[in-house]
């Protein structure tokens, strides 16, 4: 497993089991997956003000795909439903002038 943590984003390899968590600084992100997905599932998820409970910020991946959304600034992780050797990354999108 491999896990390569930007300074707002991280890129994964090898995972089999929950990520994280990665501190996201906010704005608009690509999220991109690929696994072996066997009926599984990879979902980003944020975690609540109470400290404990992380929710799903975009509909669980159940194939491989990339998604763009805007994502407030807090802690994030990946929760991988019995998905393997998955990689991917969430990266920061720059948005050019005027946007």
């Amino acid at each position: 497993m491999a896990v390569s943590d930007f300074k707002d984003g991280f890129s994964f390899t090898g995972l089999s089991a929950d990520s994280g968590p990665y501190t996201l600084l906010g704005g608009r992100y690509a999220v991109g997956v690929t696994a072996t997905f066997g009926g599984g599932s990879i979902a980003l998820q944020t975690l609540f003000p109470d400290g404990t409970t992380y929710v799903n910020c975009i509909p669980a991946f159940t194939a491989e795909g990339l998604a763009i959304v805007d994502l407030p600034p807090g802690s994030y992780k990946l929760d991988i439903v019995t998905a393997t050797a998955v990689q991917g990354f969430v990266i920061r999108v720059p948005l050019g002038r005027g946007a």
